[in-house]
């Protein structure tokens, strides 16, 4: 996982969070773990700004790569940005950049989803209308 440019397909999605206090250890940092939830909820916002929560379009991490840069802290407002790297017939990757004003990039991290059937778990094709949504402008979203 390098840490120059990211080829995303269409402009990135932003999404802001405050970071809180369950989600940091002893040691007063974001618990290592919460990256990886960090990245998943941009995507769930992505997708709830870009194609709605009326549009059933069940997906499934299959692979997760996080790179660990700086500390983030409790109270600390961090902005993930998260773009589509690549789309196929049934799958879709991600990679989302954590960075905290002032101290630059906090985390990369890359994830690799499938779109299934939820009653049987079998990998079905994007549909095609959920791949263009997917490739859409930059919107920003905050849960301040």
């Amino acid at each position: 996982m390098s840490d120059g440019e990211v080829n995303f397909l269409g402009q990135p999605f932003a999404h802001k969070l405050r970071i809180r206090y369950a989600e940091c250890d002893m040691q007063g940092r974001v618990h290592n773990s919460n990256f990886q939830l960090y990245a998943d909820v941009a995507m769930d916002e992505l997708l709830a700004a870009r194609v709605g929560h009326e549009v059933e379009f069940e997906y499934v991490v299959v692979q997760s790569t996080v790179r660990y840069l700086k500390p983030a802290h409790f109270h600390e407002v961090m902005t993930i940005l998260l773009g589509i790297t690549h789309i196929g017939n049934t799958s879709f990757s991600t990679e989302a950049i954590g960075s905290i004003q002032g101290q630059g990039e906090v985390f990369r991290c890359k994830m690799a989803y499938v779109h299934v059937d939820i009653k049987t778990g079998k990998p079905m094709p994007i549909p095609a209308n959920i791949s263009s949504k997917l490739k859409e402008g930059c919107i920003l979203s905050s849960a301040l």
